[in-house]
């Protein structure tokens, strides 16, 4: 993938996944996070979450075609965004519940649920965009 590829795939799976992120987080699930995390912070840090979106998706990008096996773009990409989204949070979720405490452990199950979901999603940018720029087949325009 060229790398002017490569950064159009990063911050369209970025955009996605944050986009996603901020519906679920900020307005579907509002209610159900504050109740389950013992010390919200008042004001997000918005850069931050920026910043670990766009690392996110980067990291992403890089490593999808190494695991890529030359299946239909729409099937790679959910099961690569969904491994990624159980490796990004479940572990971590997992770690922080017994060593901090500071959120209930239903909130580490509902938040690796939804993960699986939003970089599922991110994983089907990237590899429609992988498969459009990279594969070595033709493509079937309609």
């Amino acid at each position: 993938m060229s790398t002017q590829r490569f950064l159009l795939a990063t911050a369209a799976s970025a955009l996605v996944m944050l986009t996603l992120g901020w519906l679920w987080h900020d307005s579907f699930m509002a209610a159900f996070y504050a109740e389950h995390t013992a010390l919200p912070r008042q004001v997000p840090l918005t850069r931050i979450i920026i910043l670990g979106y766009v690392l996110l998706a980067f990291l992403m990008t890089y490593i999808y075609p190494k695991g890529y096996s030359g299946g239909d773009p729409l099937a790679e990409g959910v099961r690569f965004g969904m491994l990624m989204g159980v490796l990004f949070t479940l572990p971590h979720g997992i770690i922080l519940y017994g060593a901090e405490g500071n959120h209930t452990g239903t909130l580490v199950i509902v938040d690796a649920s939804w993960h699986i979901i939003e970089q599922g999603m991110g994983g089907i940018v990237i590899a429609l965009m992988h498969g459009r720029f990279n594969s070595s087949e033709p493509q079937n325009e309609p």
